[in-house]
């Protein structure tokens, strides 16, 4: 891991930084996009900040969200600073990784443990439980004050992969960080609602389509579930609400690892997984060219649902057998 001051010092002698967080984004990569962006402003740092996805709406509350580009040929130019954000590996940024050859240097910001240090400059933490951890130490090098714009972003970013302070990631520095952005007077109960209470109607009957899925396998400790394209009705199929229902597949009593399979495209798959206690999902994904956490990780499959299914599970199965 590169040191926090020489990634600090390139930032501030910068005059134009373009940034971008991971395809299909989290909490985590859009919060701490936009406290990010916001902080250059208040050092009057020209930024620009892309995204090769469509933005879940449920983010839609927070300070900013308009202000991030859809990716586009078009609307590139070169930068002195491209910063990826939350991104294991150049490939999940999508096609905004050609940012990286636009710009005099590339400055990688990630917490996965699989990250490929891909940047010039590396600052991967594999011990915060969040990217938004990483980017409250790095604001409070760069010397600005935090406002509760910047403080409602970051506490968005950490409460989502905790699963609002309740995954195994939760440390004690957690709890410090979101202790200090409560002091900014933010509406956590407005937060709280957003992002783990409030879900529309379509994404109820989606929730439906998608367990009707479910399958078990080795004595019903592995849950698969999918989502086809031909499920989604008078929906966004990217922007549809999908990143809890693993986790719930996972919280069954009995299963240890839960996967979802997720079409893209008749010949693209998304793989999802999560593991409960002693199953280790990222060694798994990394033999898939994936990566992520020890509990929560993933990869993409460029093969049809049935073959990405056998796949999977013959791994999962074996897996299981090992132990």
């Amino acid at each position: 891991m590169d040191d926090i001051q020489r990634i600090v010092g390139e930032i501030k002698n910068a005059n134009n930084i373009a940034m971008a967080c991971h395809i299909m984004p989290d909490g985590d990569s859009l919060g701490s996009l936009l406290a990010l962006s916001r902080a250059l402003c208040l050092l009057n740092i020209k930024n620009t900040m892309y995204i090769d996805y469509n933005i879940p709406d449920k983010f839609g509350f927070l300070y900013g969200i308009n202000e991030i580009k859809p990716y586009s040929a078009n609307n590139k130019s070169d930068y002195d600073i491209f910063i990826a954000l939350d991104c294991g590996d150049k490939e999940r940024l999508g096609r905004c990784q050609s940012l990286i050859e636009s710009s005099d240097c590339t400055i990688n910001i990630d917490h996965h443990a699989s990250n490929t240090m891909f940047g010039d400059y590396n600052y991967v933490d594999k011990h915060a439980a969040a990217t938004g951890e990483i980017i409250f130490n790095i604001l409070t090098h760069l010397d600005i004050d935090i406002d509760t714009n910047i403080a409602e972003c970051l506490y968005t970013a950490i409460a989502t992969d905790t699963g609002n302070f309740s995954y195994s990631n939760t440390t004690s520095d957690t709890h410090i960080i979101a202790g200090k952005l409560l002091e900014y007077d933010i509406d956590v109960d407005y937060i709280t609602l957003q992002l783990f209470r409030k879900k529309n109607k379509k994404d109820i009957v989606l929730l439906k389509k998608v367990l009707d899925t479910l399958e078990y396998y080795s004595d019903d400790k592995i849950a698969s579930i999918e989502l086809k394209k031909d499920m989604i009705t008078g929906q966004d199929y990217d922007s549809c609400e999908t990143q809890g229902i693993i986790g719930m597949v996972r919280d069954i009593e009995g299963v240890e690892i839960a996967v979802f399979f997720k079409q893209v495209n008749e010949n693209e798959i998304k793989v999802g997984l999560r593991s409960k206690n002693k199953y280790n999902v990222k060694d798994i994904a990394v033999q898939f060219n994936g990566g992520g956490h020890d509990k929560a990780a993933g990869f993409t499959l460029d093969t049809d649902l049935y073959t990405c299914k056998r796949m999977v599970i013959k791994k999962l199965i074996e897996t299981i057998n090992e132990d």
